[in-house]
């Protein structure tokens, strides 16, 4: 009987130990999203780039060029935060829509100063093998 009991605790523990260790689609696609908008919002383009497809990866250094120096400057001193509000994955868990509301991050349409009012925008995400990236 107590050989029973131990197998049953060692495979109890085994479990509990390989599914604590698993990140979900959900939680890694909301940390990709999470760091390439503070990335992109401080104007650390090759980070943000890390997080993007190649497509979309092509598109950075055209948003650098784009954006004057003293924007970038100022965008550098910015700490934003991000909040993820919707996280929303397709039936075949390729593609997924993420809405978030950016604080704290300079207003990079107007290049006003940092944004007093929140910024809510959207990304898609495609995964590609088992990384979800940018598009």
């Amino acid at each position: 009987m107590k050989i029973v009991k131990s197998i049953s605790c060692v495979l109890m523990l085994i479990i509990l130990l390989t599914s604590c260790g698993k990140k979900t689609d959900e939680q890694i696609i909301t940390k990709n999203v999470t760091e390439f908008a503070k990335a992109l919002y401080t104007s650390n383009f090759e980070k943000a780039a890390k997080y993007c497809t190649p497509t979309a990866a092509e598109s950075i250094p055209l948003i650098q060029q784009n954006m004057p120096e003293e924007v970038i400057a100022a965008s550098k001193k910015t700490k934003p935060s991000v909040e993820v509000s919707e996280v929303t994955i397709d039936e075949i868990g390729m593609t997924a829509r993420v809405k978030c509301i950016l604080r704290g991050t300079y207003d990079l349409n107007t290049a006003s100063g940092i944004s007093e009012d929140d910024i809510t925008t959207s990304f898609i995400l495609y995964k590609e093998g088992n990384k979800w990236l940018v598009n």
